[in-house]
Order: C-alpha cells, then sequence, then structure tokens
C-alpha cells in the first residue's frame, strides 16, 4: 500500500568509519611521513599519496551515482490512514492527537549534493529523513522517522491530512505546506475538498 511506509531506527552513533574516513586517515599518515623527509619512507609516502588522491577522484565521480548509508535499521511499518495512524500493530485515532509535527521532504534517490561541488560523501539520499512527532491527549509521546520511496508519495497522506484540519489538529496553512500546494487554483481546489462532508 502506498499509504504505507517502512518505519526507520537511526542507530545514534555519532561517528561511523567509512571509505571516507579511512582515506582521510591514510592521507594523514602519508602526510606525516612526507614530512618526516626520510628517503625511502618519503618515496612510499608520496606513492600513497598519490593512490589516495586517485581514488578520492575516483570516489567522487562514483558518489554522483551512490546513496547515502542507512546507518541504522527499517523495521516495522507506519500507515497513514483517514481517520487514524497504525504503527506496526499499534491504532492511534486522529482524536487521540493533541499536536502532530510532520516532515515528508526526503525521498529515495533524492540528490541532496550541491550542484558543481565536488564530494566525497554519496549525493543520493536513502530517503529516511522523514519525521513524525505525535503529542497524544493521554499524555505519550511518540518520534519516528519513515522511509518515502519517491518524490510524490506524501500525496497519499491527504485523507489524513484532511482529517486533521476538520479536527482543528492542523491549521489550513500547515496542510497546504506539508502536501506542498502552493498556486492558487490549487489551493482553492484544496478549499473544496476541504469543505466536502465526507472523505472519498
Amino acid at each position: 500500500m502506498d499509504n504505507s511506509f517502512q518505519i526507520f531506527k537511526p542507530d545514534n552513533k555519532t561517528f561511523h568509519w567509512d571509505i571516507n574516513n579511512i582515506l582521510l586517515l591514510l592521507l594523514l599518515i602519508a602526510g606525516f611521513f612526507k614530512i618526516l623527509n626520510l628517503e625511502y619512507i618519503s618515496k612510499i609516502a608520496g606513492i600513497i599519496i598519490f593512490c589516495i588522491i586517485l581514488l578520492g577522484i575516483i570516489m567522487i565521480l562514483a558518489n554522483l551515482f551512490r546513496k547515502k548509508p542507512l546507518n541504522g535499521v527499517l523495521n516495522g511499518t507506519i500507515t497513514f490512514n483517514s481517520d487514524n495512524i497504525c504503527i506496526n500493530d499499534e491504532i492511534i485515532k486522529i482524536q487521540s492527537i493533541k499536536k502532530i509535527f510532520l516532515r515528508l521532504d526526503d525521498y529515495d534517490g533524492k540528490n541532496f549534493g550541491i550542484t558543481g561541488k565536488a564530494s566525497l560523501f554519496p549525493k543520493l539520499s536513502n530517503g529516511t529523513n522523514n519525521l513524525l512527532d505525535l503529542d497524544l491527549t493521554d499524555g505519550v509521546k511518540r518520534k519516528l522517522f519513515f522511509k518515502m520511496n519517491y518524490e510524490m508519495q506524501y500525496e497519499v497522506l491527504k485523507p489524513f491530512i484532511i482529517s486533521l484540519f476538520r479536527n482543528n489538529i492542523m491549521t489550513f496553512e500547515k496542510a497546504i505546506e506539508i502536501l506542498k500546494i502552493e498556486d492558487d487554483h490549487n489551493i482553492e481546489k484544496f478549499k473544496t475538498e476541504l469543505n466536502r462532508k465526507e472523505l472519498e
């Protein structure tokens, strides 16, 4: 189902060993030996530095097409229905939501690199930086990240967003911001949808 998303659980590590860090460490070590200027070590260090620079150039080109590593696990499912959110087997009714924050601006394959800027880091997103932050009427707070598979997948949340608006949990301005409704014609069309008695 398109209105279901995989839940992402970050591993909460602040540092991850990857090829970029290893290359940097090798470059620093080789540079240190080059500075020592011992004849045989200096020659080897020079060769290592050259190889690292060459490998770095190859990586910059390869990273244009590589995805950022997950650094966590995809585990569980969140489903946005017109009258509830289903987190795995837990059903949260719209009426149980006191406050909600949704960030839906990441998707699998999104290019988040700066155009024209060389980088050793992958330029494609894995789509897991979408956030649901809930305050429920019983005082429980829920916060989780989830993956969007494609750019426009946020549109499947429209029935859910409309229910939030009708239950005075979300403002009109926030609803059109989340659904990325910008031009006047589509805003008026959305207002008409909000005024209908029943969700489709």
